[in-house]
């Protein structure tokens, strides 16, 4: 049964939990398909089945909780939106999931603060 999410303490509880529990392993799988050890089919799944995750919590805000959360939105929306040929081949492309992923990884500061929204 779907659990219903407002603005509240117990709410930013839970997304947190879920970004920080989902987080390392985008980031760890989208570098490892950028360095071609993962097989991008892996990256999709990862992708269907954390999205698949959130949408079960029914969040109702857009608005993500901190900079790490929006990170993280940012790095699922470039995944999702770029095909297998530009994460192994577009400069701009490994650039900006190299950043975010580092980022998620406590490997670099998050100096691209760009707006985020939540699916």
């Amino acid at each position: 049964m779907l659990k219903l999410i407002s603005s509240n303490q117990s709410a930013d509880t839970d997304i947190d939990h879920f970004v920080s529990d989902h987080a390392p392993t985008l980031a760890l799988t989208a570098l490892g398909v950028i360095q071609g050890k993962i097989d991008y089919q892996a990256l999709e799944n990862i992708c269907t089945e954390q999205l698949q995750d959130w949408w079960q919590l029914n969040v109702l805000s857009n608005e993500p909780n901190s900079d790490y959360e929006s990170a993280y939105w940012n790095l699922m929306y470039t995944l999702e939106r770029s095909e297998d040929y530009q994460l192994l081949g577009h400069k701009f492309t490994q650039h900006q999931v190299k950043h975010y992923a580092h980022y998620l990884l406590g490997l670099e500061d998050y100096i691209t603060k760009l707006p985020a929204i939540r699916p």
